[in-house]
């Protein structure tokens, strides 16, 4: 299992607060192909900025070069969090309140991203079709927790 695969699509990735997406750390990529050929693809190739975003659309990767970092904090905690349809609207106001208005910006030690699916049997008593019937997982990782105290908070 590597991280070429996700990074060719963009690639969200744990420590893409502090430097972005899985496919910006590519530096050159060795690709072959439709038409058989091997061509090398970096910076200064037409082909750079469509591989990091829909790479697997242009050929084949047969190896590439990436930026590698240390890891600056080794103790991060994930917290996952399900909310129903009827509290995505709210959690999206906590989030933005906190990270995204009047100037603030997402902590780079703070990765939130969402994940939204329909399944009836989480709640059967509120089947519905409608998309506010869905669930919404948020996947916090940080080395704090700040959505979830914010959340529980609210709620008392």
């Amino acid at each position: 299992m590597s991280y070429l695969g996700p990074g060719l699509g963009g690639g969200h990735g744990w420590l893409q607060g502090r430097y972005g997406l899985v496919s910006d750390q590519f530096v050159s990529m060795n690709v072959v192909l439709a038409n058989g050929n091997l061509i090398t693809v970096d910076k200064n190739s037409e082909l750079f900025w469509a591989m990091k975003g829909a790479g697997h659309n242009f050929g084949i990767v047969t190896s590439m070069t990436s930026k590698i970092y240390d890891i600056q904090n080794r103790n991060y905690a994930m917290e996952t969090l399900i909310f129903s349809g009827d509290q995505v609207e709210a959690v999206y106001k906590v989030a933005n309140e906190q990270w995204l208005t009047k100037g603030k910006t997402m902590p780079v030690n703070l990765i939130n991203w969402s994940y939204w699916y329909f399944d009836p049997t989480t709640d059967p008593d509120k089947v519905s079709p409608k998309p506010m019937s869905a669930r919404i997982i948020c996947h916090i990782l940080t080395l704090f927790s700040p959505l979830l105290q914010c959340i529980s908070s609210r709620k008392e």
